[in-house]
């Protein structure tokens, strides 16, 4: 299936299996989970929720330091 992932200021069409999760499209675009706060279809999603086709990604890039 196709979804849309937006990253970094980029959007991309990614192929993704039937029962892709949004951890499947965090990997798709070479995301980190634990550095990303994720939509799906505009609202805030946890990486085990499945996509489905035409579903659009986000992912909000968090900023921290130590």
């Amino acid at each position: 299936m196709d979804v849309s992932v937006s990253f970094e200021g980029r959007k991309r069409k990614v192929k993704l299996p039937a029962t892709a999760t949004i951890r499947d499209a965090i990997d798709a675009v070479d995301a980190n989970e634990q550095t990303v706060i994720v939509k799906l279809n505009g609202k805030i999603a946890h990486c085990r929720k499945r996509v489905s086709q035409g579903g659009k990604v986000e992912l909000v890039s968090i900023i921290y330091s130590g």
